[in-house]
């Protein structure tokens, strides 16, 4: 070995094995205190999650030096504390809404559409002339309601969020603490706030000079709010891995700030200042979305460093709107869109040059198109576990339909938007304006609708497997430096350790596994032995709700589904469209169905679990010498040893000897 090489070798092992950025690692801290309180206060701590920060934080500090130690140290620390206590100042303010009726007054910000009523978010609370923080989500009959109209009701309002299961985290991220039901409304004004006006103009246009379902789906492109959208296509689409064309998010803002900037390219750098604030209003039209948001400051970073001569950091950039939109509003981390939207800049910073330069060395053609597989790969691999843990499924067609439907999703939402803006301002010739892009949607809607999306992947938990997919995600990208042998072995023992935390999570191979599901969709619990699954049915869950709820944990037949609702007959009508074997229910109803089974009893015995009914909404089982009451009503308990109600929901229990753990 040469001097030169020698030179080079010795300061190559001197290198970080992963650089300090400070703006990413008092993101991270941002992210971690924020999520570590919500763990505490809703889900309960696991040592896994405190592996990948910590893996982090070991990586980054070579060279050894005491102040590289303190500046990542007091980084992450400050920041998570910083964290922590605003979502616990949010969450206090939070859970002081209490229930109250009277007249209620607001301003309504959004609205969702479905079988002749509506379901209206209200911001600018007031009850009986006092002022509320917050919002409401209120369900009235009739679908004349429109965003930025100001509305009284009378009706009763009850707290939001019992637990962050089903719509809790929705609800805590978008701060509605109220939910209330009326069957009319006075209109009693208009907002004075531009961007409801105008997302009421949009609206109004689409509605009149639309089909029902085109104009769903146009203003789902246009404002990210699916509400509207029929339902079916929505859950196609969400299967079919295209949720993102209708989240306004990189894809939208990128093009309209692109579109800008060309626009205007004969005055040199300033046009970067105009394509950012039209990037501002657009954010603002569709309610600063964490998407939205994250997608104008990245572009505002990158208009910023071009305008002053700079080289553009895309992972300052993605640190800077993650540091930003947290410390303004740390509830975002708890919306799916922030941990989507973030997860997916991630895949791209960690592996979309890696898959470039592979597909470069193979001399893949068209260039275009493997550039677009590299982001596009590089996203889903590391937004696998949170689409896991977040919708319950994988879609498995994502890549063909993304190929498909993507590249022309530019000249569609461009075409959409002008043509929007001209027949709100023209409307004598909406008619026409709207003609090219019905026409475009309407041929979207039928080639997506002519396709199979039921393929995913379901039916399982990764738990501590998502913060191993993670950690893998990280050694074995470009960021992390290190031999190919290095890497070979980390893989290797990653892949092992997945394997173990996903059987771990999912199998059963002694005692009792119990699981509870319970929100304002309807409440559950899942039993899992070795030999046996029985699903516990309460009142009012719906069988998109059992569905989303077996996705995320069993995906298989079950042996049985047991009835706890005074309503037998509406919830043996839900449960007869599930994968079981036999129906359970304390009393006996006539049903009409022929090709279901029945056992109608006070007790019965299931895969090594004796059930006794203490009424038609209420039971008790043994397992494991442990006797549990299911009250999925929330009554005061028996006195046995285990008792379980939805206010429990996203909990998990285990029995094994006589022995309870959780």
């Amino acid at each position: 070995m040469t001097e030169h090489e020698r030179e080079k070798s010795l300061k190559a092992q001197k290198k970080a094995d992963l650089n300090f950025r400070p703006l990413l690692f008092c993101a991270l801290g941002l992210m971690f205190g924020v999520s570590l309180y919500g763990k505490i206060a809703f889900g309960g701590v696991k040592p896994s999650d405190f592996l990948l920060l910590g893996l982090i934080f070991l990586l980054v500090l070579r060279p050894f030096s005491f102040k590289r130690f303190a500046a990542v140290a007091l980084s992450l620390t400050l920041f998570a504390g910083i964290g922590a206590l605003s979502v616990f100042f949010y969450h206090r303010d939070f859970s002081a809404a209490e229930a109250r009726e009277g007249a209620l007054t607001g301003t309504v910000q959004s609205v969702s559409r479905k079988g002749g009523f509506s379901l209206a978010v209200l911001t600018d609370l007031s009850a009986d002339g006092e002022e509320l923080s917050g919002k409401c989500y209120l369900y009235l009959s009739g679908e004349n309601v429109l965003p930025a109209d100001v509305i009284s009701v009378t009706a009763k309002l009850a707290p939001a969020v019992q637990t962050l299961d089903g719509d809790g985290e929705y609800f805590f991220s978008q701060n509605i603490r109220y939910r209330a039901r009326a069957e009319s409304f006075t209109k009693i004004g208009e907002s004075k706030n531009v961007f409801l006006r105008l997302n009421r103009a949009l609206w109004r246009a689409l509605e009149e000079n639309m089909d029902a379902d085109d104009a769903g789906i146009a203003y789902a492109l246009l404002t990210g709010d699916t509400g509207s959208m029929d339902s079916s296509f929505q859950e196609n689409v969400n299967r079919g891995g295209l949720a993102h064309i209708f989240a306004v998010s990189g894809m939208h803002i990128g093009v309209l700030f692109s579109a800008v900037c060309l626009l205007l390219r004969p005055i040199g750098k300033y046009r970067y200042l105009p394509a950012a604030a039209v990037a501002f209003c657009y954010s603002a039209f569709c309610g600063f979305t964490a998407s939205s948001v994250r997608a104008f400051l990245m572009c505002s970073c990158f208009g910023a460093t071009k305008f002053f001569g700079e080289k553009h950091d895309y992972v300052n950039s993605v640190s800077l709107a993650a540091l930003l939109i947290l410390l303004f509003s740390p509830r975002q981390w708890f919306s799916w869109g922030f941990r989507l939207t973030f997860g997916a800049c991630a895949g791209l910073g960690l592996f979309a040059g890696s898959f470039s330069r592979l597909f470069s060395k193979l001399n893949l053609r068209p260039r275009s198109l493997f550039g677009y597989l590299s982001g596009f790969f590089g996203v889903q691999l590391f937004i696998f576990p949170l689409q896991i843990e977040l919708a319950g499924y994988f879609p498995v067609w994502g890549i063909v339909f993304n190929l498909l439907f993507v590249p022309v999703l530019p000249v569609l939402f461009l075409g959409l938007l002008i043509c929007s803006a001209l027949g709100v301002l023209i409307p004598p010739a909406a008619p026409f304006f709207f003609a090219l892009p019905s026409g475009m949607l309407s041929v979207f809607s039928f080639c997506f609708a002519a396709v199979d999306s039921s393929f995913v992947l379901k039916g399982f938990s990764l738990g501590a497997g998502a913060i191993v997919w993670l950690l893998g995600c990280l050694l074995l990208s470009e960021r992390v430096r290190g031999s190919l042998r290095g890497k070979a072995i980390a893989a290797a023992c990653l892949v092992c350790l997945f394997s173990a935390a996903m059987v771990m999570e999912n199998a059963v191979f002694s005692g009792c596994k119990i699981e509870v599901r319970g929100d304002g969709d309807g409440s559950a619990v899942l039993i899992s032995t070795r030999d046996a699954r029985v699903l516990l049915l309460g009142e009012d869950m719906s069988l998109k709700a059992c569905n989303d709820f077996l996705g995320r944990t069993y995906a298989g037949e079950l042996d049985g589904v047991v009835i706890l609702s005074e309503n037998s007959l509406s919830a043996i009508n839900q449960a007869a469209f599930l994968p079981a074997k036999r129906i359970y229910a304390a009393r006996e109803v006539e049903t009409g169905l022929l090709h279901t089974a029945f056992s109608f009893g006070e007790s019965f015995s299931l895969g090594g679990m004796n059930f006794r009914f203490f009424g038609a909404d209420r039971l008790v089982f043994s397992a494991e010498g442990v006797a549990v009451e299911v009250d999925l009503g929330g009554e005061s308990p028996m006195g046995l040893d285990l008792f379980l109600t939805k206010a429990q929901a996203g909990l998990k229990f285990f029995l094994k000897s006589g022995k309870i753990y959780s």
